[in-house]
């Protein structure tokens, strides 16, 4: 494609020194010089560079529901886990939810506050939202430390050894 346009500018411009010959004027330095700028304005209308030439597609209009912010993500649920119990139902997880602090008995695929129960483990669960994971454990170190903390010692058997 350049070739083509390359082989036109030199046509053009051995017409314009021909032509210039015969009139028994000189030859112009620049052959697109008879030219006026509005000849051009299909050639000033494409990006120089770019590959095709050919304008930018005409930029979409915002829309009003990409300028309001994404929702925040949903807060992981308030609970906490009681235990954990493996029988002949299945594995189930013990938890206290919401503000009377019910007990509730949870299996796997079950929903509460709008997660799902993903896994059910000896010392956690994993619940689920949307593509979101949040996991409770069983023992959480700082309120596992502060029960061992507030704790009275155990008396410590005393033998007489008669």
């Amino acid at each position: 494609m350049r070739g083509l346009h390359l082989l036109v500018a030199l046509i053009a411009a051995a017409c314009a020194v021909a032509e210039a010959q015969q009139t028994g004027e000189s030859a112009p330095a620049n052959p697109l010089a008879r030219h006026e700028l509005k000849d051009f304005a299909e050639t000033l209308r494409r990006p120089l560079f770019a590959a095709t030439r050919r304008p930018p597609p005409p930029a979409a209009a915002p829309s009003r529901e990409a300028a309001s912010p994404p929702p925040p993500p949903p807060s992981p649920p308030s609970l906490t886990l009681v235990g954990v119990v493996n029988d002949e139902k299945g594995q189930r997880a013990f938890v206290k939810a919401g503000p009377p602090a019910k007990v509730r008995s949870l299996q796997r695929g079950d929903e509460i506050e709008g997660w799902r129960v993903l896994e059910i483990t000896a010392q956690r669960v994993l619940f689920e939202r949307d593509a979101r994971i949040h996991a409770v454990a069983l023992f959480s170190p700082r309120s596992h430390s502060s029960r061992i903390a507030s704790m009275p010692p155990t008396p410590t058997p005393s033998f007489d050894g008669d």
